[in-house]
């Protein structure tokens, strides 16, 4: 009975350590750093804490987003913007090319089909 508890107590902390969460778009977001065809943007909150984590953290979950010539750039009225205008710290909401999974201990990395500049710097 003891051995069963335990097993049963080992798989619930291996699931719940090992999170995997599919998402179809950024809502809001702030750009953190910019590459050359690439952006990285905070993706803490697709990560649910387990309850003994303080919800104060410092330390930042960052999702890759990839910039393709498909992907299309705009301000939130519909205006047209290149890659260049974008700066680190702009609000920014992203819709991906395809539903992507993304698990807090492995590369995360998304395709954007749009990109909208909420708000910039």
């Amino acid at each position: 009975m003891r051995l069963i508890i335990i097993y049963f107590l080992i798989i619930i902390i291996l699931v719940g350590c090992n999170s995997t969460v599919k998402i179809t778009s950024f809502e809001l977001t702030s750009i953190q750093i910019i590459e050359e065809n690439s952006f990285y943007v905070d993706c803490s909150w697709a990560f649910k804490k387990p309850w003994w984590a303080s919800s104060q953290t410092t330390e930042k979950e960052l999702c890759e987003v990839k910039v393709t010539d498909i992907t299309s750039i705009t301000d939130k009225d519909g205006n047209s913007l290149y890659f260049t205008d974008l700066l680190e710290e702009d609000k920014v909401q992203i819709v991906l090319t395809e539903e992507t999974n993304i698990e807090k201990n492995k590369a995360r990395e998304v395709e954007a089909k749009e990109i909208i500049l909420l708000q910039g710097k």
